[in-house]
């Protein structure tokens, strides 16, 4: 088998409540060996981004009180329109380049730590600067367009396109750097753990909003920053980018910055069992049919053989006439759509 039985019990069929407790203590134990590559990434996308959209935020403020002025009109001109129109442009604009350039250098942060976290979390020794460098190849760029462009754009369509391209390839992190995988590997070792990407991207997110919260309260009261000041640091005229990178970077990305791993460190733990759970599965189907029913206990029973009592056939039924649930290994009569015991679906085929 190419994968051992004791190393597919250890990381198949996690649920999502493992996932995190593994990618808590993979966050804990690794966070001083990550946080250097995940800082330095995020630190040039403040940098960039504030270096290129002054310009778009300054004019954006100036539309505001006259788009303000027009909505509180009863009847709106042509030229109300173009205002609105330009407004929108700008805004959407702005909103899109912002979301591209912090998904791109999100992504090569990710990247760059995701196959030594994936080693960390098997117990695999490893070598941080040789993974590290591993991490550029020309398959990045694959990568680097999927998550880093592709998704932000998708926020013109409601977000729904961005969101089932993130559910179905962020695993592309981890599958580009193997040349046994491809970029399509991602979406089938994802298949069945749409959700559980989808939880532990929210996560770590809702941790950092909440967490942020507050400090920008502390913030305001200790260093208090009216808008007038604010809104001259993007006046071309007086503009202070010093000032525009280091407000960004404490009211909004510095919790960004030091929890960010959290979510690598979830999605690890996540990526590594559903492909464990892959590989079990298949290994089970590939079995004969007299290794699948009731006589023989199927590969993915025996994971659990420690866990958990596997039911006995009775001696008065047929050879064929049972079956056993690759995922919790109780036998049944026959085969259903869904486990009555574990409701795991059972809709392949053999």
């Amino acid at each position: 088998m190419s994968e051992d039985i004791q190393t597919l019990q250890r990381f198949a069929f996690k649920s999502f409540g493992g996932v995190l407790s593994d990618g808590y203590v993979l966050f804990a134990k690794n966070w001083l060996k990550i946080i250097g590559p995940m800082a330095f990434f995020l630190i040039i996308s403040i940098i960039l981004k504030n270096l290129l959209l002054p310009d778009l935020i300054w004019n954006l403020d100036l539309l505001e009180p006259q788009v303000s002025a027009i909505l509180n009109k009863s009847t709106i001109n042509d030229a109300d329109i173009q205002i609105l129109l330009r407004f929108m442009l700008l805004f959407f604009g702005s909103f899109i380049l912002q979301g591209i350039i912090g998904a791109f250098f999100t992504v090569i942060a990710m990247c760059s730590i995701s196959s030594y976290l994936l080693k960390r979390y098997k117990e695999i020794e490893v070598d941080f600067i040789k993974e590290f460098k591993s991490s550029f190849n020309s398959k990045l760029f694959i990568v680097l367009l999927l998550i880093g462009i592709v998704v932000p754009l998708g926020i013109f369509l409601l977000y729904i396109p961005s969101i089932f391209i993130f559910g179905f390839y962020i695993f592309s992190i981890f599958t580009y750097k193997n040349q046994n995988e491809t970029i399509k590997e991602a979406r089938s070792i994802a298949k069945g753990s749409f959700w559980k990407i989808i939880g532990v991207f929210f996560i770590p997110i809702i941790i950092i909003f909440t967490i942020n919260f507050f400090f920008q309260m502390i913030l305001d009261f200790i260093i208090p920053i009216d808008e007038i000041t604010y809104l001259s640091w993007y006046n071309p005229s007086s503009r202070n980018y010093g000032m525009i990178i280091l407000y960004d970077f404490l009211y909004n990305n510095f919790f960004n910055i030091l929890l960010g791993p959290l979510f690598i460190c979830f999605l690890t733990v996540l990526y590594t069992s559903s492909k464990a759970k892959k590989v079990a599965i298949s290994q089970y189907r590939e079995q004969p049919v007299s290794m699948k029913y009731r006589y023989s206990e199927p590969v993915t029973s025996r994971l659990y053989s420690d866990k958990m009592e596997i039911e006995k056939p009775r001696v008065n039924h047929k050879f064929s006439s049972g079956f056993y649930c690759p995922f919790c290994g109780k036998f049944m009569e026959k085969k259903f759509e869904k486990c009555p015991y574990c409701n795991e679906p059972l809709d392949f085929s053999f």
